[in-house]
Order: structure tokens, then C-alpha cells, then sequence
């Protein structure tokens, strides 16, 4: 069973901007490369993410999780979309019953602050760090707090792409 941190950040640690955007990736935009998503999002059975990441990716328009059930760990959102479970249970116990359920893999899509809280539980099994060749000096941080404590990582893989983006693939 895994619990994988996928996430997209600017060199100074940045996931969004300030008011969640994420306009910072087009930097890297490149004609038919998707820095291995397809891939990773063909292993994903179950998503996890806070209020804040949800409310930015409905801005989007067409909801791009469709068909894979999505756990929204918050209780401040007034009807969630459809496919969309919210609930208020403790990250441990909610990856718990998923994984009890056969799901195998899960995504933790973020935000920062719940991936912090994640982290400090020792629930996240993997990173993968997609740093984007840009300052944003601001905004959502990667984690938004860490308890004051040591977390060895372990290197699986790492790749250099011709956009300047490099790709780090940690174990925890």
C-alpha cells in the first residue's frame, strides 16, 4: 500500500500561488510531454486532498479525477461534486479504511498543509517532486509546517527534462 505525494513546486517551495493558482507550470509546458502523470495516474486508485486544493482545481472547469473516488478531508464544502467523498475523519484512519477496501495506491494531491499533517504521521510513503525552474516568493507552501523532526528519504530516481523541470522520486 502506498500513499504518494505527487505534487508540481517552484525552486522556493511553492505548490500555488497565493490565491491557489497555478499558472507558475506553464513554464514548463512542453508538446506532448506530461512529465510521466499518465503513468502515475494509471497506478492511482483513490485521491486525497484538503479544501483548499479542491476549491482551486474546480476553477478548472471540468472535474479531472473523474472515475476514481476522491476524498475530500474537510467539512467546510457545501455540496461536493459527484465521485467526490467528503469527510472529516483523520487522515490515518480514513488511509486505513481505503486501504481496507482493496484500494492499493493513493494520491495525496495536496495542499500543504494537509500533506505537513501527512508527513508528520509518517502516512506518506512517497514523493515525487516535480521542481519547476521558477521564483515565486510567495504563496502555498510545499508543507506548510513541519513539526521540528528529522525525515530520512531515500532517492529512488531522479530525471532532467529539456524544460529546465527535474523530477525526484523519493521513498520515506
Amino acid at each position: 500500500m502506498r500513499c504518494t505525494y505527487f505534487v508540481a513546486a517552484s525552486l522556493d517551495g511553492f505548490i500555488a500561488d497565493s490565491s491557489g493558482g497555478v499558472e507558475f507550470l506553464k513554464q514548463v509546458d512542453s508538446e506532448g510531454e506530461d512529465y510521466g502523470y499518465q503513468e502515475f495516474y494509471s497506478t492511482v486508485d483513490a485521491l486525497m486532498m484538503g479544501a483548499g486544493t479542491y476549491r482551486s482545481l474546480l476553477k478548472f472547469g471540468t472535474w479531472p479525477y473523474a472515475g476514481k473516488p476522491t476524498y475530500l478531508l474537510s467539512n467546510s464544502v457545501s455540496d461536493p461534486l459527484e465521485g467526490v467523498i467528503q469527510t472529516n475523519e483523520a487522515p490515518a484512519r480514513l488511509l486505513s479504511q481505503i486501504y481496507g477496501s482493496g484500494k492499493q495506491h493513493v494520491w495525496l494531491v495536496g495542499g500543504g498543509k494537509l500533506a505537513s499533517t501527512m508527513l508528520s504521521q509518517g502516512l506518506i510513503t512517497e514523493i515525487v517532486l516535480s521542481l519547476v525552474p521558477v521564483m515565486l516568493g510567495t504563496g502555498i507552501r510545499l508543507f506548510s509546517s513541519r513539526e521540528a523532526r528529522i525525515t530520512p528519504v531515500t532517492l529512488k530516481n531522479h530525471r532532467v527534462y529539456d524544460s529546465g523541470l527535474i523530477q525526484m522520486h523519493y521513498h520515506l
